[in-house]
């Protein structure tokens, strides 16, 4: 039994050293693709249901906000959501372990509160560790946000809040650990962490917003909605381009330098971004001891003697970048420094010191960082540099003493071949139109050079396309060709004007063309002014079975009119030819002569239309007959029946539409004499409140039949109107309306009720 305890003892003792191995070691945040992870963990779940009340479980609802927010939240540029769990119940470290696995920048824990029934309201817990930034201050801000949201749906805000834990349990920091896990653990291996308590399931009041999806979803958005402002995050598909890394272009430890001539060094860090063209490049500054060294928009200026680290986090996705700053003061401080070449040739497998000069030469502070623009090309290791392969690298020393810089170009040559020396463009610079395309001529210097397979590509791809050395203009700038040997050791710029000269006017040789069927001609034209260079011109159809068209070549391929449509290529500027086909074998309609050229017939009434055409032996005359109502008038050939009242016409075309002729038609109701005017007795009353009167009234023509009048009040809360009597209801100017069935005509009455 005693083996067994020591062996029990043991066992306990190594699990606990995994346990703070595995929890002490960091979450490096920002998956591969530099996307910024979002860890939802919504509490609870399994056979563990949290909060219960009314009949709702609290595990449940933590997982429908999850599931809500995480739809939302993978609607945004670069942004990747992962749950700690669905149907399971992971414990509070497994938790921490899950969203350390998805590389989490932010783990949210989601949870429903539960305490006295009149306790209520909204509280997100954050870590109480104030000594990084990182954690608890831009935790607290993002958790405000979502509270701000929350309390926008109508839940009361309880703020931001930390809850102490044990007080023997210490971060390394030297602050007392959190109480709740799911942050303490977070806290230990430094990920960003909230816990959001989003009501009280013990209050009727907050209860109701959890007992439909629809609220529950509302919730959810608010939580995405303050995540979203905390974080800076844009919608996929507006352009933007999400911060994935930032880094200080300087050493990563930098010496201000105190003088008496200058008492508080002044420094710039420069931040540079992954990608380079990221959107949203706004930057928050923190010192770790104001006092010490101040940062304002990366300028930092020392104030005293000591050390501190500078803190830039993005806005965009919180991504941070740290430097270490040593305020000192020197003996002797440092002015600048400079190489002793700015360019030298070394060999494959040749290695060098590069010499750097101090100014002054006895200066306290000569630490130098070396990096290479190239490594694989140029190794540098405390000044000595080697060639590696073919290639240019720049070699870069920065001081620790106020980051001073200097720089040297290191071209690595195969000892045994002959190098361009020089490239020779026929011209230094070219101004060429849009979709003009040229082609560059040069040479180069020595003629028995080895190295000529050279890369041709322009700064500006959207404006200059470039394909060996030949060049296309593609939108009004500038670019250049960039004209480099293989390994990048010679290169020539030369400078491109791309500009975009439109077509003002599309010159046709003739407006209209007639051509009969089968028969294929060219439209000649020209187009001003002459140097235009949108120039490819679209040539199209305005019916595809009439005619062909290829280019400005037309067929006739049946009888009719159509037009050839030529725009220029950004459709700023079109023109239309008319062209006329024709069966060269037949002999046209040139006139259609009807009887009438205007008939009036009942409802129901048939009528023949007689008429005749000119010439007498025309053979395209086969007529179309048609109605521009059809609801109005029937038509077949050359008859036409009336449907209804009103005014229409019957419309006579050749078969091939070359000729029309328009017909009025006027469909009345004989059986009916309207109503031309209807006359009351008086054209204005006065009554009182509550009196009745009747409108005596007249129409005529005394024998119309369409007399049952509509009567209607232009105030119903003003006047009652029955028929032709009417009640005063209020005080008031107010109108009787009078119309006749059709609604064609009608008479208001001024009726004014006083009290």
């Amino acid at each position: 039994m005693k083996n067994k305890k020591i062996i029990m003892g043991i066992i306990i003792v190594l699990s606990a050293i995994i346990f703070l191995i595995g929890m002490t070691k960091e979450v490096r945040a920002a998956d591969e693709q530099g996307n910024f992870v979002i860890v939802l963990d919504p509490g609870h779940g399994d056979n563990d249901p949290g909060a219960v009340a009314g009949g709702i479980r609290e595990a449940d609802v933590n997982f429908k906000i999850a599931y809500y927010a995480k739809q939302e939240l993978e609607q945004y540029e670069g942004v990747k959501v992962f749950l700690t769990r669905y149907n399971d119940c992971p414990s509070i470290y497994d938790r921490v372990e899950i969203a350390k696995r998805y590389q989490a920048d932010l783990l949210v824990s989601l949870h429903i509160n539960s305490g006295a029934s009149n306790a209520r309201g909204a509280a997100i817990w954050v870590t109480q560790d104030n000594t990084q930034i990182e954690y608890h201050q831009k935790a607290a801000q993002a958790a405000s946000q979502i509270l701000n949201r929350i309390s926008n749906v109508g839940i009361y805000n309880n703020g931001v809040q930390i809850r102490t834990g044990k007080p023997d349990e210490w971060y390394d920091s030297g602050v007392v650990q959190d109480y709740y896990g799911i942050i303490r653990y977070a806290q230990r291996v430094k990920m960003r962490s909230l816990l959001v308590e989003h009501c009280f399931i013990s209050n009727a009041q907050d209860r109701w917003f959890i007992n439909s999806d629809d609220r529950i979803r509302q919730l959810a958005q608010a939580d995405v909605q303050g995540i979203v402002e905390a974080y800076q995050l844009r919608k996929k598909g507006q352009g933007s381009v999400p911060v994935k890394s930032i880094k200080i272009d300087t050493t990563t430890e930098l010496n201000l330098e105190m003088t008496q001539d200058n008492p508080q060094p002044l420094s710039y860090l420069n931040m540079l971004f992954n990608p380079s063209n990221a959107s949203n490049k706004e930057i928050e500054w923190y010192s770790s001891n104001p006092n010490i060294v101040r940062v304002y928009e990366g300028y930092i200026r020392g104030l005293q003697e000591g050390e501190v680290t500078i803190k830039a986090i993005s806005k965009n996705n919180q991504r941070m970048a740290t430097c270490k700053v040593i305020v000192t003061k020197p003996t002797v401080p440092l002015q600048n420094i400079s190489v002793d070449k700015e360019q030298r040739n070394i060999n494959i497998d040749g290695n060098e010191l590069i010499a750097v000069k101090f100014n002054p030469s006895n200066s306290t502070d000569q630490k130098l960082y070396w990096t290479s623009s190239n490594p694989e090309i140029v190794r540098v290791w405390d000044g000595y540099i080697r060639g590696l392969k073919e290639g240019v690298s720049i070699i870069t020393a920065t001081s620790r003493a106020g980051g001073k810089k200097t720089s040297c170009k290191v071209i690595v040559k195969d000892q045994n071949k002959v190098y361009v020396e020089n490239i020779i463009p026929e011209q230094e610079e070219y101004t060429i139109g849009i979709n003009e395309g040229i082609k560059i001529n040069y040479e180069y210097l020595p003629k028995d050079s080895e190295n000529t397979d050279f890369s041709w590509t322009s700064s500006n791809p959207d404006v200059l396309r470039v394909y060996w050395n030949n060049i296309r203009g593609l939108k009004e700038g500038t670019s250049e060709i960039i004209i480099r040997t293989p390994e990048g050791i010679t290169e020539k710029r030369i400078k491109v004007n791309v500009k975009n000269i439109k077509v003002e006017q599309i010159v046709l040789e003739q407006e209209e063309y007639t051509i009969g069927l089968n028969e294929v001609i060219d439209i000649n034209y020209d187009y001003l002014p002459k140097n235009a260079t949108n120039t490819d011109f679209s040539w199209t159809a305005s019916d595809k079975t009439g005619i062909s068209v290829y280019w400005n070549k037309v067929r006739g391929l049946k009888e009719g009119v159509f037009y050839m449509i030529v725009k220029t290529p950004d459709g700023s500027l079109e023109k239309r030819i008319k062209i006329n086909v024709v069966d060269r074998n037949s002999v046209k309609v040139e006139q259609i002569i009807p009887e009438q050229e205007e008939y009036t017939i009942g409802i129901n009434e048939v009528i023949d239309i007689n008429y005749s055409y000119l010439p007498n032996d025309a053979t395209n005359v086969d007529f179309s007959w048609t109605a521009s109502d059809k609801t109005g008038i029937s038509v077949y050939w050359n008859k036409v029946r009336g449907l209804k009242e009103g005014t229409f016409d019957i419309i006579v075309r050749t078969p091939e539409g070359f000729l029309e002729k328009r017909i009025k038609i006027n469909v009345i109701d004989k059986s009916k004499i309207k109503v031309e005017q209807i006359i009351p007795e008086q054209e204005e009353y006065t009554i009182r409140v509550n009196e009745v009167i009747d409108i005596n009234y007249s129409y005529l023509p005394n024998d119309a039949t369409n007399i049952d009048f509509s009567w209607t009040a232009s105030d119903k809360t003003g006047i009652s109107v029955y028929w032709n009597k009417v009640r005063g209801l209020k005080e008031g100017t107010f109108y009787i309306i009078v119309k006749t069935p059709d609604n064609l005509l009608e008479k208001r009455i001024k009726i004014i009720v006083q009290k």
